[in-house]
């Protein structure tokens, strides 16, 4: 026979997991929705998780990609931050009225 014992009130690392688990379920169903809500569920999911592993005292590790990930990333926004023209030039209105982009 097995037993279950249930507590009278839920921990703090218990309600920050479930309320992150709700936030991750949140994100992914109104994805489809709206971008912005699903954003911002989006972090209060990641604020969940990282207070979770404060609250434990845990090391957060990464895979051995990780490392050659962040370095793509950090090229990628030096590579767009360096950029000297934007993919829509408003300089032109001829452009614009005649329905095109301007090239830079």
């Amino acid at each position: 026979m097995t037993t279950l014992s249930l507590t009278a009130g839920a921990t703090t690392r218990d309600q920050l997991e479930t309320a992150g688990q709700a936030a991750l379920l949140g994100a992914v169903a109104s994805l489809q929705i709206s971008i912005a809500a699903a954003q911002g569920l989006l972090a209060i999911a990641a604020g969940c998780w990282l207070a979770l592993h404060v609250l434990r005292r845990e090391r957060v590790e990464a895979p051995a990609f990780f490392w050659p990930l962040v370095g793509y990333a950090a090229a990628t926004l030096a590579s767009a931050g360096s950029s000297t023209c934007s993919s829509w030039c408003r300089s032109s209105t001829t452009s614009r009225a005649a329905g095109g982009r301007e090239r830079c």
